[in-house]
């Protein structure tokens, strides 16, 4: 998913991050603030760092966390220069004169950025930008900041996420999603049967152990499970009230006529046989 090119520009290989930049991309955003404006970007397979020059970066910085930089190149991240282009080539990135994007984008994204930064005349993204189209921003997906977003809040609820890459969130995302779950605020819901899988405790299970989970104990809830056991210990609640009420009414015979005491024992009984019977059902 292409990235804008800014003036000067270090772009990362996301899965080199991963791979080995000290806490993965969780620690990436943190260190470089991602998403806290429009030059630092992301999209599924790249981040993007920017500056005024080229000799603003910190390299040192970002080798000392991990990557590789040797004799002025790396195969993790590259240099580019809006004016000047890369600074040393890598087999990962294609770009032109206003987007980079990772080998693997889809061809639509790559469409629009050879659209945008080929085809589109200054007149063009002038009438585009009073329109509030913004030409230069990250062209990425919904999805993207969806799953964005959700790894993000996984992390903020469940500390134990912190020590997952983003690939392997995205992946256990992935198996929930194929279990007709979708996300809500801060849990996933289920399409069919509307009950909620938390957050807390979900770092336990692989996306594997999801699948397994869902089609042996969690697709065989319901709404109507739900309720049954709700009325189930409706009813229960019901009949300890009888049987109380039964060992109340002994305490009837020394302040009223007995015959009516046993009337009220009968009763109690019949309605404590009654609710028997309705929890069977």
């Amino acid at each position: 998913m292409p990235v804008c090119i800014d003036l000067a520009n270090l772009i990362f290989n996301k899965k080199s991050i991963e791979e080995k930049y000290l806490g993965g991309s969780a620690q990436f955003r943190i260190d470089w603030k991602i998403g806290e404006s429009k030059r630092n970007q992301e999209d599924d397979e790249l981040f993007l760092i920017a500056k005024m020059n080229l000799d603003e970066f910190d390299i040192d910085r970002i080798s000392k966390a991990g990557l590789t930089y040797s004799n002025s190149v790396s195969d993790d991240f590259v240099a580019v220069s809006r004016y000047g282009g890369s600074l040393w080539e890598v087999d990962w990135i294609e770009q032109n004169a206003m987007f980079a994007w990772h080998i693997n984008c889809s061809q639509e994204q790559k469409d629009k950025a050879i659209y945008h930064g080929e085809k589109l005349t200054m007149e063009e993204i002038a009438d585009m930008e009073e329109k509030g189209i913004d030409v230069y921003a990250t062209i990425k997906s919904e999805e993207t900041d969806e799953i964005g977003m959700i790894i993000n809040k996984m992390r903020e609820i469940e500390p134990q996420y912190l020590s997952w890459t983003d690939e392997e969130i995205g992946k256990q995302i992935k198996a929930i999603h194929e279990c007709d779950y979708v996300w809500e605020v801060n849990h996933f819901k289920n399409k069919k049967t509307g009950l909620l899988l938390n957050i807390k405790g979900l770092s336990r299970y692989a996306p594997e152990g999801i699948k397994e989970t869902y089609e042996s104990v969690w697709s065989k809830d319901s709404f109507e499970n739900v309720e049954r056991r709700e009325k189930l210990w409706s009813h229960r609640k019901k009949q300890f009230k009888l049987v109380l009420y039964f060992l109340i009414s002994f305490l009837l015979y020394f302040y009223i006529d007995y015959i009516m005491v046993l009337i009220c024992q009968v009763i109690l009984v019949f309605l404590f046989l009654f609710s028997l019977k309705v929890e069977k059902n």
